[in-house]
This record gives structure tokens, C-alpha cells and sequence, in this order.
């Protein structure tokens, strides 16, 4: 049975990479985004095509949310604790300012539509984010996640992964709307928040007093990958305890490896 998983595994992944691989040749040469020539690949290979995936497991979607969380891991990387206090005004007020822009008008057109009150919220609140991932990978491709116009964008795309926190605990309140809310869950989950954002600010502290001049010092690119993903999988993990989204862990651990001697040859790796 073990044995006809990992044939079944090892067959759609040359599916996926093989026919992955020829897209991007493709989407190369006619100058086109990588990230339009996976999507094809996607529909083309996946259950509404050929049907060429096993419907049967889930582990390529496990390595799909693996290779999300490292992409994450690399956002982080670009940003530094400073930056983000000097882009503060973007983060918050350029955040808040696209989610309303999109969210708003949505709740109307959707009321329009005679949608319950409840529903159109949420759907417009759905609609107001954007892939972190995807929109990173695109402003990578062309040169931009750098740019002053880029970092803008990534601020942005930072305050809505923190928007996600309030809105994961929002989203039982509007599909039942009948239940009373409860203040004392908010709470502590703004308590778990800020409690791990203490402990990722400590953990900040011990990597860069002692952890980074250690790894910078026995000059080993194996240890260099060991040690970023071993904080990557802490920080998911920490993330997942205070009931966070692996994604805020994922973001959270390239600040904490964030502008330091080896951020470079990290987010080269």
C-alpha cells in the first residue's frame, strides 16, 4: 500500500513539473507571466482537464501549502522590523484604505442583488484580498518587489494577512448571524496576538545577539538552510498554537531573519 503511494506521489509530481516546466518555456518566450503558465498548467492537468492528478490523496496540496509558506518566508525576508515602522502609514492607512475601496461598493452591488446582509459582507470581505503569494511572485518577475511602488504594494498585502486574524474570527459571526457575539473571544485572541508577537520579537533577539554570528561563523551553506527552515517551522508552529494563520507564522519568520549578514545567501537559497 506504502509502496503504491509514493508511485501514485512520484507520478503526479513529474506530471506537475514536467508539464510545469514546458509552460514556463512557453510563457517565456512569448514574455508572459510564469504565474498565468502554472495556472493553465493547473486547469489543464488537475480535475477539470485531463484529470492526469489522483483524486485520491492530498499530498501535493500539502507540498502546495508547503512551497506558499516558504514564498511567505521570502516576503519577510525583503522587509526589516525598521521598514515597517517607516512604512507604517502604508501598511495601516494604505491597507485599510484598499479593503474598503473594494469591500464597501461589493456590499451594495451585492445588496442589489437582494443577498442577505450577512453574506454580502462576507463575500465582499473575501473579495478584498489579494494572494500575497501571487502578487509577490508576479512583482519578483518583473523586477518591482524592490521598487517603491512594489514595497507599497507588499505593504499592503502585509496588512491584509494581519486582517486576516480578525476576520477568521469574524467569519462564524456572519454565517450565523443569530449567535450573540462574544467580546471575551476577541479578546483573547487579541491577547494571543500580541503574546506572540513578544515572543517572535524575543526570538528576534536570541537569532541576531547569537544564533546568526554562530551560523555566520562556521561558514556552512547546509547549515544556512537547516537553520532558516528549523525557524520557519518554529514560527508556523508558534503561530498555530496561539491559533494564528500558518501564514502570519510563515511572514512573521523571514522579519525575524529579516536585514542581517545572512538575509542575503537565506533568501537565495
Amino acid at each position: 500500500m506504502e509502496v503504491e503511494l509514493i508511485k501514485t506521489i512520484l507520478f503526479d509530481l513529474f506530471v506537475v513539473l514536467t508539464i510545469g516546466f514546458f509552460a514556463g518555456i512557453i510563457c517565456k518566450s512569448l514574455s508572459l507571466s510564469l504565474i498565468a503558465g502554472y495556472f493553465l498548467v493547473g486547469a489543464f492537468v488537475g480535475n477539470s482537464g485531463l484529470d492526469l492528478i489522483s483524486k485520491n490523496h492530498h499530498e501535493l496540496e500539502y507540498l502546495a501549502h508547503a512551497g506558499a509558506m516558504f514564498l511567505l518566508f521570502s516576503v519577510g525576508i525583503e522587509f526589516s522590523i525598521n521598514e515597517l515602522i517607516n512604512r507604517w502609514k502604508y501598511i495601516i492607512f494604505g491597507g485599510a484604505l484598499q479593503m474598503s475601496l473594494v469591500t464597501l461598493p461589493l456590499i451594495v452591488i451585492c445588496m442589489l442583488f437582494k443577498m442577505e446582509l450577512y453574506i454580502a459582507i462576507l463575500a465582499s470581505l473575501a473579495a478584498s484580498l489579494s494572494s500575497t503569494v501571487l502578487v509577490f511572485k508576479s512583482l519578483s518577475e518583473l523586477g518591482a518587489s524592490m521598487k517603491p511602488y512594489g514595497q507599497r504594494g507588499l505593504s499592503i498585502l502585509i496588512f491584509q494577512d494581519i486582517a486576516l486574524v480578525p476576520l477568521i474570527l469574524i467569519v462564524p459571526l456572519l454565517t450565523k448571524p443569530d449567535n450573540a457575539f462574544e467580546f471575551s473571544v476577541l479578546g483573547m485572541l487579541l491577547l494571543k496576538a500580541l503574546a506572540f508577537v513578544c515572543l517572535m520579537l524575543l526570538l528576534r533577539q536570541v537569532v541576531t545577539r547569537w544564533l546568526i554570528p554562530l551560523v555566520y561563523r562556521l561558514q556552512s551553506v547546509e547549515l544556512v538552510v537547516l537553520f532558516a527552515v528549523s525557524i520557519l517551522l518554529a514560527s508556523c508552529i508558534m503561530a498555530d498554537r496561539f491559533e494564528l494563520p500558518a501564514a502570519i507564522g510563515a511572514l512573521t519568520a523571514g522579519l525575524v531573519l529579516s536585514n542581517n549578514r545572512l538575509s542575503h545567501q537565506i533568501d537565495a537559497i
